[in-house]
């Protein structure tokens, strides 16, 4: 398949469709979920999978559809920065998961106690670093527009879904939950 213009709307359009329908959908419906039952049923809190697989299958589809994307060579002082940050990711996301414990924590299903041991004690949203820098991995690693779109993309997303997390979290756990704000940043500062 050629590369075209055709497709670089497209893809804006799909992107542009991911993240409004992403904002919305923790705005509106999660932080309602939230308020409502404390928790979010198990398929809801699943269902948050579907926006992270949407955004990853998006930003990989210039190169599994375009053999005539154009592709950018990097050195390789970069290519080892990106290995770098790339195994930083991938680390920060798994620890993040193993110190947040089950995964019906991860999905908002399961709000029994708080979690703010390990990395959490550096930060608030340990797995939500580790996503942007796997995605930063890949701008360094291929930079291109359509990267910087999706960084955007997911950041909006993300952000909204962490102060949606955010208002769930300080109504079950109150004074906990603010303390433990006042002295851990929400990313990283």
């Amino acid at each position: 398949m050629e590369y075209s213009a055709k497709f670089i709307v497209i893809y804006l359009f799909m992107q542009i469709g991911l993240t409004v329908g992403g904002y919305f959908y923790y705005y509106s419906f999660i932080k309602r979920m939230y308020l409502k039952k404390q928790e979010l049923p198990f398929i809801i809190g699943f269902s948050q999978l579907f926006i992270f697989l949407s955004h990853g299958i998006i930003l990989h589809l210039p190169y599994y559809l375009y053999t005539s994307w154009p592709k950018i060579s990097t050195g390789l002082f970069q290519q080892i920065v990106g290995f770098i940050v790339g195994l930083i990711a991938v680390l920060l996301l798994f620890s993040g998961f193993i110190n947040l414990g089950a995964f019906s924590k991860t999905m908002g299903t399961n709000s029994k106690k708080l979690t703010t041991k390990g990395l959490y004690k550096i930060s608030r949203n340990p797995q939500v670093i580790g996503y942007s820098l796997l995605i930063a991995t890949y701008a360094i690693l291929w930079p291109s527009w359509y990267i910087v779109i999706s960084l955007i993309s997911y950041g909006i997303i993300i952000h909204r879904m962490v102060l949606t997390e955010e208002i769930h979290l300080r109504n079950v756990f109150g004074a906990d939950y603010i303390d433990y704000c006042k002295t851990t940043p929400r990313y990283m500062f």
